[in-house]
């Protein structure tokens, strides 16, 4: 009948939602144009990080040539904390070998404690005269970054602590570098009558160099050994290649100080 309401078709809501549903792939577009806007963001950040460096690289090399003219401490230290390597170089090369002042020793300890050091900043940094407490801290510092030095830079460590007392510790920690010339030259500066730790000691017998187990069994020769030693000891008497490593280990069990 004409005066009755007619009931909504389920086809005419499809045709108005039809008429109303986004169009296919709106989301999609949307999160790749944020995340393109994202990308572009961060590409500009990266490159005024990048100018800023060049920035200041340029600045510190003018003033490096500039002769007679001494950067102040706050702009040494401000580049001993940079992030960038060359930076870092920059300023310590500004200290020219001289003695630093208290501030700037202390941004030198805190580069040394939180970055890596190479060959030419480790140099530097052994250049200065620092007196007997400051060079102890620095020694600590540089000794806990020595297993990831080069093999060159460890080796001139090593005979920096030449003049440092009682660098036991500072030696254990190279110990833990790779390199056989490295722990041989550790080893040979080690006090005698004294050992590594176990762990380090356990290490250093597992190792097949002939480098390194010549100054090691040397050194375990003055002192009393852990029972746990004497198998691999014998073993390296009896078996190892080297007649120089049979002789020292043979002479160890030979006598008896094994405990």
């Amino acid at each position: 009948p004409r005066g009755r309401a007619r009931r909504s078709s389920p086809f005419k809501w499809n045709r108005n939602r039809k008429k109303t549903a986004p169009p296919t792939g709106r989301k999609s577009e949307d999160k790749k144009d944020e995340g393109k806007k994202a990308s572009s963001g961060r590409v500009r950040e990266l490159l005024l990080e990048r100018a800023l460096v060049e920035a200041e690289l340029t600045v510190a090399r003018l003033l490096e040539k500039s002769r007679g003219t001494e950067e102040s401490a706050s702009k040494i230290i401000t580049r001993l904390l940079g992030d960038h390597p060359e930076v870092r170089l920059l300023a310590l090369r500004a200290l020219g070998g001289k003695t630093p002042e208290a501030g700037v020793f202390a941004a030198i300890l805190e580069m040394v404690r939180r970055r890596e050091v190479d060959d030419e900043m480790l140099s530097l940094l052994l250049m200065p005269d620092y007196g007997p407490k400051k060079s102890r801290e620095l020694a600590a510092a540089l000794a806990s970054r020595s297993p990831s030095m080069t093999e060159k830079s460890a080796l001139a460590l090593i005979r920096w602590l030449a003049r440092i007392p009682e660098k036991t510790s500072m030696l254990s920690r190279i110990l833990y570098h790779s390199s056989p010339r490295v722990l041989a030259s550790a080893l040979a500066s080690w006090p005698s009558r004294a050992l590594p730790d176990e762990l380090v000691l356990i290490r250093l017998l597992k190792r097949d160099e002939e480098a390194v187990l010549v100054p090691l069994l040397r050194l375990l020769k003055t002192a009393d050994l852990p029972s746990w030693a004497g198998p691999r000891i014998a073993a390296l008497a009896e078996r190892h290649t080297s007649a120089a490593v049979r002789v020292w280990a043979g002479s160890i069990v030979r006598s008896g100080n094994l405990l």
